[in-house]
This record gives C-alpha cells, structure tokens and sequence, in this order.
C-alpha cells in the first residue's frame, strides 16, 4: 500500500575513504516534506531515486518528494503509482553538515540538526 511519510527533513551520510559525515537535508523554503513510501505488515519503506546534481555531492539516492498537493493523486489507486512518481519534479533542497551525534540515540535533542560550525 502507498504511504507518504510527514518530515522536516532527512539525513544522508557522505562517504569518503577515511569517514561518514552527516549532512541534513531540507526544503529551500523550510516547508514540510512529504517522503513517498509503501507500507505492509506494519514495515514501511522510503521510496527513493537517482539524486539531483547539486545533491549527489553527499549521496548518490535521495527520497522520492511529493508535493503537499500532490498527496490526494499519489493516493489515488487508479493512478500508476510508478508513473506518478516518476514524472515528479523534485524541490530545491538545501544541505549542511551536522553532528555525528545524530547517529547516537542518546542525543535526541532538536540540536543535532545544527550546522556544524567548520
């Protein structure tokens, strides 16, 4: 089944030869984002593509991102579900480094999602 996963934003990992460095990702606007998923026996995943040039610096994949207005189509199972996602334009995102904490469950603090001062 289709489901849309509510976030202010996403974390992906930069790998280089020596370490993983946390980044954050959001909308340029700072809206809310809608992540497209499938659900099933009460497991859900992330759907996600190809990442855009200016994101593919961190990671080669990005989470597939419905438009708030888009949500009603998506749910619509009359719609090709692959179809509808594939001709989805991206929004604009900006990314920066955050904190290894983020990687620690202990650290759930809002603060995580900081830049990192560099």
């Amino acid at each position: 089944s289709r489901a849309v996963i509510p976030c202010s934003g996403y974390y992906e990992w930069k790998k280089t030869d020596k370490k993983k460095t946390p980044f954050y990702f959001t909308k340029v606007d700072d809206q809310d984002i809608f992540l497209a998923g499938i659900h099933d026996n009460g497991q859900f995943s992330i759907i996600t593509r190809d990442a855009d040039p200016n994101n593919s610096e961190v990671h080669h994949r990005q989470p597939v991102i419905i438009q708030k207005s888009q949500i009603n189509n998506y749910f619509n199972l009359n719609n090709n579900a692959v179809e509808f996602l594939n001709n989805i334009v991206p929004p604009k995102l900006k990314f920066f480094e955050i904190s290894t904490d983020v990687n620690n469950p202990a650290k759930n603090d809002p603060s995580i999602i900081n830049p990192v001062n560099k």
